[in-house]
C-alpha cells in the first residue's frame, strides 16, 4: 500500500505542476541566425610614393625631417613580417652610387636591405622613415638623375 500511495502522491504532484503551468501564458519564441566572413586582409601603403632630393652638394647631407615617408601595414588575425630592399643608385648610363649613402633613420645608419618587423602582432602599424642622403666628393657625377627603388615586402605568417 505504501508503494501505491507514493506513486499516487508523485502523480498528484506532477498533475498539479502541469495544471499550474497550463494556466501561464505561453511565450512566442523566434530565432535569428547570424553569420559573417572575416577574410584575410593584408594592406601595405607607402606615402608619399616617391621622394626627390633635387640637386645635392657632396659632403653635405640633406636635412633630417625634409623627406619623411610613412609605411603603414594592416594585417588581421595573423602575425606578419616586413622586409625592405634596394639596389644602388644608378644614373641609367652605367654610373652608380652605393645605397649606403642613404639613411632611413635621420642620417644615423646607412641604409641596407633589412627585416623591419619580425613576427609582429596582428593589427595596424605606421612607421615613419626619415630619409637623409649624403654623397661623397669621390662619388660619380652625372647630368642624369640617380635613382633607385626601395621595395617593402609584407609577408603574413600562416
Amino acid at each position: 500500500m505504501r508503494k501505491g500511495l507514493g506513486f499516487l502522491l508523485v502523480a498528484w504532484g506532477l498533475g498539479m505542476v502541469a495544471y499550474g503551468l497550463s494556466g501561464m501564458a505561453s511565450a512566442a519564441v523566434g530565432t535569428l541566425g547570424v553569420s559573417f566572413t572575416n577574410p584575410d586582409i593584408e594592406e601595405l601603403t607607402v606615402a608619399p610614393a616617391s621622394i626627390d632630393f633635387g640637386a645635392i652638394t657632396p659632403g653635405t647631407p640633406t636635412a633630417s625631417g625634409a623627406n619623411e615617408v610613412d609605411v603603414t601595414v594592416r594585417v588581421n588575425g595573423r602575425t606578419w613580417d616586413l622586409d625592405c630592399s634596394a639596389a644602388d643608385f644608378s644614373d641609367g648610363a652605367g654610373k652608380t652610387i652605393p645605397i649606403g649613402r642613404l639613411s632611413d633613420d635621420g642620417g644615423t645608419t646607412p641604409f641596407a636591405g633589412k627585416k623591419i618587423e619580425d613576427n609582429h602582432a596582428a593589427g595596424s602599424v605606421t612607421v615613419t622613415y626619415d630619409f637623409v642622403l649624403g654623397v661623397l666628393w669621390t662619388d660619380p657625377s652625372s647630368a642624369d638623375p640617380f635613382t633607385t627603388t626601395i621595395t617593402y615586402t609584407l609577408t603574413p605568417n600562416p
